[in-house]
């Protein structure tokens, strides 16, 4: 009896292994659709595998929505509406399914990036209201939440949203909000290796420049002319900072 259990438990793993690793091959292909579906198959053989409980089980749970997402976005990008919003759906449902295996803290993170997400599928479809209503749900999740990913970004996807209604008063109050996020989070960053920084600093970095250039629209939209100047000053100087990079809202121009 004790042979043919492990004998299961062996097939099962490799199962899994060569689930992950055709996924694997299928994203590097393109092949979105299979990609996921593939690892679909591999959360639930974890589930049923390891249990719950399991470190794996959870893992599989949280990169299967990260996965959701990204490619959520990425159809967003080429204006394939409905299989964005297939796929936002897919990862809100397994974040609310009563089988959801990672921690509470997890859930709140990918739930947060999730309806940020939701606000700009409804945005870039100008469906305004259901946009401003997911970013609001995104926001009080990361402000009540120790892991939020990027409080900064949902208070620029808030004034983006609200600039757009012509609310350019609370549009200005979240740029600022977010450049006040990202000040604080400059001052209080612990030095690392510069390699291991290196990406998440240029996004940061793209933030802040982004942050100074909408606080300067929407001074402009209020009239607020001479602090307007200063905020795109500010804007340049933050792009300016970093080699090869033009200005954030502008376009690159290779033969410089």
């Amino acid at each position: 009896m004790a042979e043919t259990d492990e004998s299961y438990a062996a097939e099962i793993e490799s199962e899994i292994a060569k689930l992950e690793r055709d996924a694997e091959r299928s994203q590097k292909s393109g092949n979105i659709e299979k990609a996921l579906r593939l690892l679909e198959r591999a959360l639930a053989f974890k589930l049923e595998a390891y249990g719950p409980e399991n470190p794996e089980t959870a893992s599989a749970w949280t990169s299967l929505t990260n996965n959701y997402n990204v490619y959520a976005m990425k159809h967003l990008q080429d204006e394939d509406f409905k299989a964005s919003h297939s796929l936002l759906s897919k990862a809100k449902a397994l974040l609310e399914s009563p089988a959801n295996v990672i921690s509470d803290e997890e859930k709140r993170r990918l739930l947060a990036i999730t309806y940020n997400n939701f606000a700009c599928y409804y945005k870039k479809k100008n469906m305004l209201k259901s946009a401003l209503t997911h970013a609001e749900a995104a926001l009080e999740i990361e402000m009540a939440s120790l892991t939020a990913d990027t409080p900064s970004a949902t208070h620029l996807n808030l004034c983006a949203i609200l600039s757009q209604m012509g609310r350019h008063k609370h549009a200005l109050e979240h740029a600022r909000s977010a450049l006040e996020l990202l000040l604080a989070d400059r001052e209080n960053q612990v030095v690392a290796a510069p390699k291991e920084l290196a990406g998440d600093e240029d996004e940061k970095t793209s933030l802040l420049a982004v942050c100074y250039h909408n606080m300067a629209v929407e001074q402009e939209y209020l009239r607020m002319y001479h602090p307007a100047i200063e905020s795109y000053r500010q804007s340049y100087e933050v792009c300016s900072a970093v080699v090869g990079w033009v200005c954030a809202t502008g376009s690159a121009d290779s033969g410089r």
